[in-house]
């Protein structure tokens, strides 16, 4: 089976450039790893960025951004390691099994991809959210509640929003507020109609997003960049 793509840009994480724009291009399922497979990489081992794509964030404290799951499951849950390479963090997807990077103890971050409709703005857009452990958690646990699985349920929406933590740690914390379709218009919004679920589900992105190199170029950074601290 194949997938359709459409053209995607490089998502800004921070300054890492590691992977050049490149199109979206049909390709088998077979060519994606048989290690990533829908689901929740959160919480599961203590782990990049593909090609360019619309990216989901909450930009600023306290602020709130309503939005649909499309799937019930990340598609690419997976880790990576990020390496400091000419001062700056690049991130490199952990193969599992006989990891160069993990074998010279490097733990890898989870990183749980979900295909969102982000409902700012006049029209709704498909986006990906690049969900690092903290939301991803906030993800999983509506996931596993009994009132608001599947996550892509007919009818329901949520509210994202990030405060920091009552620890005083400085760190930001996520939430996931659920929102009923009778209650959008809140939020200034409408409803999703099922030809415009249909036309996103057409367009959404799977694990062949994610970059995976080689063992041999994983051992090259290994040598480099982990052999010499």
């Amino acid at each position: 089976m194949t997938i359709e793509r459409t053209k995607a840009q490089v998502p800004d994480l921070g300054g890492l450039n590691e992977f050049a724009p490149r199109e979206r291009r049909t390709k088998e399922v077979n060519d994606i790893p048989d290690f990533i497979k829908p689901g929740f990489a959160v919480g599961t081992r203590s782990a990049a960025s593909g090609p360019r794509v619309d990216v989901f964030k909450v930009e600023n404290e306290d602020e709130e951004v309503l939005m649909r799951f499309l799937e019930p499951h990340a598609f690419a849950p997976i880790f990576q390691h990020w390496i400091m390479q000419d001062g700056k963090r690049r991130a490199y997807t952990c193969i599992v099994k006989e990891c160069p990077l993990c074998a010279r103890g490097d733990k890898p971050k989870s990183s749980d991809w979900f295909n969102v409709i982000d409902m700012r703005g006049e029209e709704p857009a498909l986006k990906v959210w690049y969900a690092s452990p903290d939301p991803a958690a906030a993800i999983k646990a509506r996931a596993s509640n009994k009132r608001t699985q599947p996550l892509n349920r007919a009818g329901q929406y949520f509210v994202v929003s990030k405060t920091k933590s009552s620890k005083g740690n400085g760190i930001l914390e996520y939430s996931l507020d659920p929102v009923r379709e009778d209650e959008l218009d809140v939020w200034g919004a409408k409803p999703l109609t099922d030809e415009q679920i249909a036309k996103f589900a057409e367009q959404a992105y799977d694990a062949s997003l994610v970059r995976v190199h080689t063992k041999a170029e994983l051992q090259s950074i290994a040598e480099t960049y982990l052999d010499n601290d």
